[in-house]
């Protein structure tokens, strides 16, 4: 999958906020100019609302680019909460609008009508749902094509203001027909769609921060990625955790327990770039290669160390056809030690094979309690 640069995620999340930021800054001046010559208070009130607008567009501009700084000392993950923060607070300016639709109507409903709206007001307020309803659709592109949840955020905001813009149009429509407090009834069910949204994208954005998981589908996709890597036997404790649309993901994979430490690493690369070539906005992808099941580990196990054993195991060899140069291979599995001592055939006499030389070394290993066995080879 082709991820999406730092750099072209915030050109798209600036060129996008900045059309938004002239259109909400034509449309306040438009609204209030017209909202007062036009005798149109719910028109007035709806200006002074897309100027409030500005501040928010400013605002994800600003954070579009702290986001997308570079890992450092303090934030090795990167900055992408801070987008996931900004997405909670525009979230709850949503619902501040829901709950200020239903105060407006509430305020307008106390209001004399001294005065009918002009056409100019409803010409307006037409355009004004058509450009929010476009800005929508247009925001809601860009977001879904850089992964934005705060782009998708001011999507949904423009089309709160749009609905907001619908409630004028039936305050201006009630009026002309007598009926002046027709948008009252209109603005509860509006408020309470905009309720809705705004409680969903809260809800999305702090499962976000407390390092809510992938789905039980995109997990079983992963396995699949997974296993498809040949030498992957198996995976266990696969973690997942979202940021700023991006998934960070750490997995442990088991292996054969007979393969070299390079062949696992080469193993772990090779289901790194799986994850990152097939599943959706992966970005960092850290491997553990086991070579055993290790999901139950109740204590830390107390096993000697490498030099540890080397030095109880050395004067034991050192003596023996091909011990001093031998290799040595130490493998904990299965809660216990074993050891693979390889020997190197320009070390042992000619006429010396594996089979003759085990009684010795059975004998000089036997003294080694903490190694539940061993084997031999030669290396040509």
């Amino acid at each position: 999958m082709n991820q999406i640069s730092d750099k072209h995620y915030y050109q798209t999340a600036r060129t996008i906020t900045l059309i938004s930021l002239v259109c909400n800054a034509l449309l306040s001046a438009f609204k209030i100019t017209f909202g007062i010559i036009g005798y149109s208070h719910a028109l007035l009130s709806d200006g002074v609302h897309s100027l409030s607008d500005l501040l928010t567009d400013a605002i994800i501009i600003f954070v579009a680019k702290v986001s997308t700084t570079q890992a450092d000392e303090d934030h090795p993950y990167g900055h992408g909460r801070y987008e996931t923060i900004a997405t909670i607070f525009l979230a709850m300016i949503i619902m501040f609008a829901g709950g200020e639709i239903v105060y407006r109507s509430i305020i307008n409903f106390s209001l004399p009508v001294t005065h009918l709206p002009s056409t100019m007001a409803l010409i307006v307020t037409l355009a004004s749902i058509a450009l929010n309803e476009g800005l929508y659709h247009l925001t809601y592109k860009r977001a879904k094509e850089i992964n934005s949840t705060i782009i998708e955020a001011n999507a949904w905001h423009h089309r709160v203001d749009g609905f907001s813009s619908i409630i004028v149009l039936i305050s201006i429509l009630g009026t002309w027909l007598g009926a002046a407090h027709l948008d009252s009834v209109a603005s509860i069910l509006v408020a309470f769609f905009i309720f809705r949204m705004g409680f969903h994208m809260v809800f999305e954005s702090v499962s976000e921060l407390v390092d809510t998981g992938l789905d039980s589908e995109e997990l079983a996709a992963i396995h699949q990625h997974i296993l498809s890597v040949e030498g992957a036997q198996a995976v266990h404790q696969l973690r997942t955790r979202k940021m700023r649309g991006q998934v960070f993901l750490d997995v442990h994979i088991i292996v054969s327990s007979t393969i070299s430490v390079s062949e696992g690493h080469f193993l772990a690369d090779k289901v790194a770039h799986a994850l990152l070539d097939n599943i959706a906005n992966v970005t960092d992808v850290t491997v553990h290669v086991d070579p055993e099941d290790d999901d139950i580990i109740t204590e830390e196990p107390q096993f000697p160390m490498r030099s540890e054993l080397l030095d109880q195991l050395k004067p034991l060899i050192e003596h023996l056809p091909g011990g001093k140069s031998a290799e040595i291979v130490i493998h904990y599995l299965d809660g216990k030690v074993t050891l693979e001592l390889v020997l190197m055939s320009r070390d042992l006499p000619g006429t010396l094979d594996l089979a003759s030389l085990k009684p010795e070394y059975d004998k000089a290993l036997g003294a080694l309690t903490s190694v539940a066995g061993y084997s031999l080879r030669v290396l040509l």
